[in-house]
């Protein structure tokens, strides 16, 4: 498959405390790659970099063949990258359907039509289950309501690349099963997908590639079932080497 993505000898300390060193990462266009590591490994950070919030020390990224250099996050949204965040960030006090509408007039290049916009913001909250709350103030959404509501806003944006920051954060099992499926399903609608995720059965289930991130080094990479029985990626995560095979993701 191409390759959509490209991060070359990323490296970015923060006040002499190095976040990422050195790492390299190619996405596969149509694949769901998962990106796993303990807290602090530099997950987010690596988002960050790509998307355009924070420019790395040394690196580059290249998306489509362009290289995004110092594209600001807005530029660089518009070519056809979004994000959701771990934390929420929806406008708490404008209605769930506005908050869809200013990812589509504000996230994506050239003209469209205010009754195209708002029959594209109906096909979205009817996807992610929101129909029935299009008239109500993000405030008064539920937290899991909330994250659907993030990824219906990143889509808004027509993105070829979605970055997804631990979406299932905080579900109980059926909301996340049900995100899992509305992943799959934006996979097949043409998506590629990069995820950040504490949440085993989550990385498991959905990644086609699985990358693990310790002390801001890339550490392993492969497929997802070979990675998790990696004596580095246990010992990361658990603190000691077990023998191959005693390994069980779990979550």
């Amino acid at each position: 498959m191409p390759i959509i993505l490209e991060a070359s000898s990323i490296s970015k300390s923060f006040r002499g405390l190095m976040a990422i060193s050195d790492v390299s990462v190619r996405l596969e266009e149509g694949q769901i790659t998962g990106l796993i590591g303990p807290n602090g490994a530099g997950k987010t950070t690596l988002f960050n970099i790509i998307t355009g919030g924070i420019a790395p020390d040394r690196g580059t990224v290249t998306f489509l063949g362009k290289e995004l250099g110092k594209l600001t996050p807005d530029r660089i949204c518009r070519l056809g990258i979004s994000r959701t965040y771990q934390l929420v960030r929806p406008f708490l006090s404008l209605p769930v359907y506005r908050n869809v509408l200013i990812g589509v007039y504000f996230g994506r290049d050239g003209y469209i039509s205010s009754a195209k916009a708002e029959r594209e913001v109906d096909e979205l909250l009817e996807f992610v289950g929101l129909r029935d709350k299009r008239a109500a103030r993000a405030s008064e959404l539920n937290t899991v309501e909330r994250k659907h509501l993030e990824i219906a806003r990143a889509l808004a944006t027509l993105p070829r690349l979605l970055l997804l920051d631990e979406v299932v954060a905080g579900l109980n099992p059926s909301e996340t099963s049900a995100v899992m499926e509305s992943i799959r399903e934006i996979r097949r609608r043409g998506v590629t997908i990069f995820l950040i995720e504490h949440v085993m059965k989550v990385v498991m289930g959905l990644s086609d590639h699985l990358l693990v991130l310790h002390h801001g080094e890339l550490i392993a990479e492969g497929k997802p079932e070979k990675v998790a029985t990696s004596p580095a990626v246990v010992e990361a995560y658990l603190g000691h080497r077990r023998p191959a095979g005693a390994y069980h993701a779990e979550g």
